[in-house]
């Protein structure tokens, strides 16, 4: 039986101990892996090395080959549908990935229910608004639609996607309506003769013709449809376009007056309509005197010096002449205002015309307008040689001949200055329009507006990377502002120095203490290059990337040896705080005494149980059965006494108790010989028998008949010497 055991307990060490890689390489058959291909074919098995081509199924219709996801094997393009690749040392699979495919839906006068539509799908097209002087009629088929089992004169159209696109277009019935000209004809295309009346269809271009007069003149074109528009209504010849109504049109005419000029006067035209414009001139001055109007018929407001008046005609004749008076010289200034005398009283001019009295003094000043600069004076009608032009303000002596003054100004050139961005222009004038734009933000950095001097700003949203404003009279300071984006940091199962980063910092999160009876295995890291991170160490440093990063500690449990020994060692293992059962065996001439541990806080366990729980610490546990050899007892009579037997200090020996063909129920009294001695009785299943005190000062037992009872003998002092007895009463 030893022997069995030596040899059981070798083959469990060359079990434990030679790896299976040892084991199978005796063969030299190499090791093979598995090649799993879902959605695809290349399964089989592999050995390392191999050369593995795994090819996608062809897509089922509407649909196309996106890529593949992989595990056990990286691949930098997973987006071929055939993938060739050297089989590595370990299982791989393939799952071929696909997607519906967006077919686009193209509607001329309507809409769809959708732009875009995968093969199968419920599209609906609906009409759109009906344009005037026209009737739905059917829908027309551009492209990709099969009009079987549609009804396409229905303005709502719903079909099933076809694994194409589709284009649709509404066409129309038209309308005729009526058009009437009075005073006038109207002619379609320049076919057929004008005429006062015809039949037209919406949106056809019409040309109409005004019948004019010697006594008339055309004056417009009107209607009483306000959808007509002509393309000049003062042009006797013009055009329109057909609205979706009838239209009458009416040719207004004007009647004619006569412009009667007296002797030296002129007229650009005889006969002139109320409200034309009419030019009449008068014969020139003589020196020292300035002519005046006389105009009967219509009141005009000209001064002396004006010898060209335009005037507008009344609904009458209007005669015209002239007569002689006295005159002030003529002055015009331009961007300026002049001061002097006309007829000895002060009068003044801005941008304008006027007279001054001769020989008097004029004060001209340039009215710089905003965004401008005065440059110098263009002055005709003086001897300007004692002048300096360059100044805004001159005094000089009216002469006996008109004056004409300009101030000149130059744009100021203001400056655009932008950082952080751009400008279309460095330099503007006051008024032109300037756009800036932030530039790009750099990347883990947000543009978060403009910061802008010189500009007001209450109408501009700052916000915008792009901005437009009307440049003003100064100079431009615009910064566009930028911002570091704070991504998060989450860490599950440890801590990270920092709870959100910017793109570049360096961040490092750290794994928590393992639990008792766990041990740290890696990260899981998401948002992160893990590539040059070593993911077993609990404290990992890594620059933060433009995004979110989330990392979770990975604990597992660790695996604990609990060895119990009895006549043979076996081995279990548990987890710390798991509850671990031991049983002691049944030997042959031993009884179960107590356990032994090693490794263990054996404090409030009944060591004495031959099944026994505890809670798995966090470490290796040793457990030894301890047994006692039996010592039958023989019956003399009714006694049965052991010998004088030597103890060691809480040492205990235990005693077989036969019992004979007696009655159902004994009752024993068990003494022993010294009181520094205690015991305890088993039955035959192990289970312990309570004893009582008769009355007498005995302990005694009734046991009911069986084959075999148990009395162990316990030192619980020191070492020294005890007789068991035992009668039957």
């Amino acid at each position: 039986m030893v022997l069995k055991s030596i040899i059981k307990w070798c083959c469990l060490l060359l079990t434990v101990t030679t790896p299976l890689s040892q084991l199978t390489g005796c063969t030299n058959t190499p090791e093979t892996f598995n090649v799993i291909v879902e959605n695809g074919t290349g399964s089989g098995e592999y050995i390392e090395g191999d050369t593995v081509t795994i090819k996608a199924d062809d897509p089922e219709i509407g649909e196309e080959f996106l890529k593949w996801k992989l595990t056990g094997l990286i691949v930098n393009d997973l987006t071929k549908r055939e993938l060739t690749f050297t089989m590595p040392a370990n299982d791989v699979t393939a799952t071929a990935l696909f997607e519906d495919i967006d077919y686009t839906i193209s509607v001329l006068g309507g809409t769809a229910d959708k732009t875009t539509a995968h093969y199968g799908e419920i599209v609906t097209v609906t009409l759109g608004e009906v344009g005037p002087g026209r009737e739905f009629a059917f829908w027309s088929i551009l492209e990709g639609l099969d009009p079987t089992n549609l009804d396409l004169t229905k303005p709502k159209l719903t079909f099933e996607m076809p694994a194409c696109n589709v284009r649709l277009m509404a066409s129309f019935n038209y309308f005729d309506y009526n058009v009437t000209i009075i005073g006038g004809t109207a002619q379609i295309d320049g076919f057929a003769e004008p005429t006062s009346s015809l039949l037209a269809s919406y949106g056809t271009v019409v040309s109409i013709f005004a019948n004019e007069s010697n006594d008339k003149r055309f004056i417009r074109w009107t209607s009483e449809n306000e959808e007509v528009v002509f393309e000049d209504e003062t042009s006797p010849t013009t055009t329109f376009t057909m609205p979706a109504s009838n239209v009458n049109i009416v040719a207004e005419f004007e009647q004619l007056y006569e412009i009667v000029v007296r002797e030296g006067c002129t007229t650009n035209k005889q006969f002139a309509a109320e409200g034309e414009e009419v030019t009449v001139t008068k014969p020139s001055p003589e020196l020292g005197y300035a002519t005046y109007w006389v105009i009967v018929g219509i009141e005009v407001d000209w001064p002396p010096s004006t010898h060209e008046g335009t005037f507008i005609m009344p609904a009458n004749n209007v005669s015209v002449g002239y007569g002689k008076a006295l005159l002030n010289y003529l002055f015009r200034i331009s961007g300026g205002t002049a001061t002097g005398l006309k007829g000895r009283e002060p009068f003044s001019v801005t941008n304008g015309s006027g007279g001054f009295d001769y020989n008097c003094d004029v004060t001209i000043t340039a009215n710089v307008p905003i965004g401008k600069t005065f440059v110098n004076w263009t002055i005709s009608g003086i001897d300007t040689s004692g002048l300096d032009l360059t100044q805004s303000t001159l005094v000089f002596k009216m002469p006996t001949n008109a004056v004409i003054v300009t101030a000149n100004f130059e744009y100021v050139d203001y400056t655009i200055r932008v950082e952080g961005g751009t400008a279309d222009k460095t330099t503007a004038h006051y008024g032109d329009t300037v756009k800036i734009k932030a530039f790009t933000p750099e990347t883990g950095k947000r543009f978060t507006g403009w910061t802008i001097t010189g500009v007001d700003t209450s109408e501009l949203i700052l916000t915008d990377r792009e901005l437009t404003f009307t440049m003003p009279a100064g100079n431009v300071m615009a910064t566009a502002n930028y911002d570091f984006e704070d991504y998060a940091i989450k860490v599950t199962g440890g801590t990270a120095n920092k709870t959100t980063a910017h793109y570049g910092d360096s961040v490092t999160i750290t794994a928590n203490e393992p639990e008792t009876g766990k041990r740290f295995t890696g990260w899981t890291i998401t948002g992160v290059d893990t590539s040059e991170l070593i993911l077993t160490d609990r404290e990992l440093t890594f620059t933060m990337p433009a995004g979110n990063v989330m990392a979770t500690a990975v604990f597992e449990y660790i695996d604990y040896e609990v060895k119990v020994i009895c006549d043979n060692t076996e081995t279990k293992t548990a987890h710390y705080g798991e509850e671990v059962t031991i049983t002691a065996k049944n030997i042959e001439g031993k009884i179960f005494v107590r356990w032994a541990f090693t490794n263990l806080d054996t404090e409030g366990l009944d060591l004495t149980r031959a099944e026994l729980s505890f809670t798995m610490p966090a470490n290796n546990v040793t457990a030894k059965a301890i047994y006692d050899e039996l010592i039958t007892l023989t019956f003399e009579g009714t006694t049965a006494k052991s010998e004088v037997l030597q103890y060691k200090d809480n040492d205990s020996k235990s005693f077989r108790l036969p019992l004979g063909s007696g009655q159902e129920l004994c009752t024993y009294t068990i003494e022993l010989s010294n009181s520094a001695f205690t015991f305890k009785v088993y039955g035959s299943g192990g289970v312990e028998i309570e004893p009582y005190d008769n009355g007498d000062g005995f302990m005694c037992i009734d046991i009911a008949r069986e084959d075999n009872y148990t009395i162990r003998v316990i030192n619980t002092g020191s070492a020294a010497n005890c007789t068991l007895t035992v009668t039957q009463i």
